[in-house]
């Protein structure tokens, strides 16, 4: 399953790129949202003198239509520069409004919010957003983009085949992918065979020692010369241990 997660505050593109290029050498499969994505959203916002309300209204179409628009099921991790906190800590528009206006829109799987300014964000301020890490007091980018991962790490737990973290639900328990879990099985199998083969591989079993078998010296018709044939008897007794 795909996670999501939202990037937001101060240097969020910087960090988000940083991120995204981290998780892409990893092997993931990455996608990244900018914000605004929606070219006449962009130019809406650029070229017109909006009121705070026609901007928290905007931001909230443009997360719908990106959302909507892309298959994001093919991705491992989402990563989306922005989220609906600017639009409650800097808009000067009631908390009922915004509220309403993301109502429908998409809903992270954790949004991180980055304050390096002097008035520290705190979990009180935003308590109506849920799986909120507020990241504060870091200025260097490379800190706080390791900070996020670190968090990541935390939350979501690891596949036991590839390291790579994932979304656990019923049919994603210790591994993030069916291809992960049947690799690993298929491991486990080698394994077991290649124990099972080193621990009894001088060791002739039961069947091996009471029937006649690929090894047996014995042929289905006796030899022509009964000395060769006397001396294939002795010798496929040795073998199979009788006396």
């Amino acid at each position: 399953m795909t996670i999501t997660i939202s990037i937001d505050g101060n240097n969020q593109e910087a960090v988000s790129a940083l991120i995204y290029e981290y998780y892409k050498k990893q092997g993931y499969n990455v996608r990244l949202c900018r914000r605004p994505n929606c070219k006449q959203v962009h130019e809406l916002k650029r070229f017109f003198n909006l009121c705070e309300h026609e901007q928290a209204l905007l931001n909230a179409f443009d997360a719908s239509l990106q959302y909507y628009k892309h298959d994001d099921s093919k991705y491992d991790l989402v990563i989306w520069q922005g989220s609906i906190i600017t639009d409650y800590l800097e808009l000067d528009v009631p908390d009922l409004f915004i509220k309403q206006v993301n109502r429908f829109t998409p809903k992270m799987d954790v949004y991180f919010y980055i304050s390096s300014n002097e008035n520290s964000i705190v979990h009180d301020d935003l308590h109506y957003i849920k799986n909120l890490t507020i990241i504060n007091g870091l200025i260097d980018i490379n800190l706080q983009y390791k900070a996020i991962i670190d968090k990541l790490n935390e939350t979501y737990p690891h596949c036991k085949w590839c390291n790579h973290i994932y979304k656990k639900d019923r049919h994603h328990y210790n591994y993030c992918s069916k291809t992960c879990s049947k690799l690993s099985r298929e491991k486990q199998n080698r394994d077991n065979s290649n124990r099972y083969y080193q621990r009894y591989r001088n060791v002739l079993s039961p069947h091996e020692k009471k029937t006649l078998g690929s090894n047996a010296l014995l042929k289905p018709t006796p030899n022509d010369d009964f000395n060769t044939e006397h001396k294939l008897i002795q010798k496929e007794k040795q073998r199979l241990g009788i006396n």
